[in-house]
């Protein structure tokens, strides 16, 4: 990852987008530790998101679900739930994936 963000510059598009790689970096790591990533704001000001991994049978991510909320419609029970139903949503898709006969 460090090569892809060599001599790039990040372009910031609210005041809590993520524009410096190193901080980048750092919540890649983040993401990768707990499994989903989110967006509060970071694209457009209000809008929340999370998004979680589709994977294949060979645990490859090759996909995402995303679901975005205004902000005001959200609390920390609201996160939660919309966590818990992407990730089972996403898994039964991994399952599925998984089924498939490979060519």
């Amino acid at each position: 990852m460090r090569r892809r963000l060599k001599g790039r510059r990040l372009e910031r598009f609210t005041e809590t987008t993520i524009a410096d790689p190193a901080a980048l970096l750092v919540e890649l790591e983040k993401i990768r530790r707990r499994g989903y990533a989110i967006d509060d704001g970071e694209m457009t000001v209000g809008v929340y998101c999370v998004a979680v991994p589709v994977r294949n049978h060979l645990g490859e991510t090759v996909a995402a679900l995303s679901s975005s909320v205004p902000d005001a419609r959200l609390s920390p029970e609201k996160v939660d739930e919309m966590i818990a139903v992407l990730t089972k949503q996403a898994d039964a898709i991994s399952r599925a994936l998984g089924s498939v006969p490979r060519d």
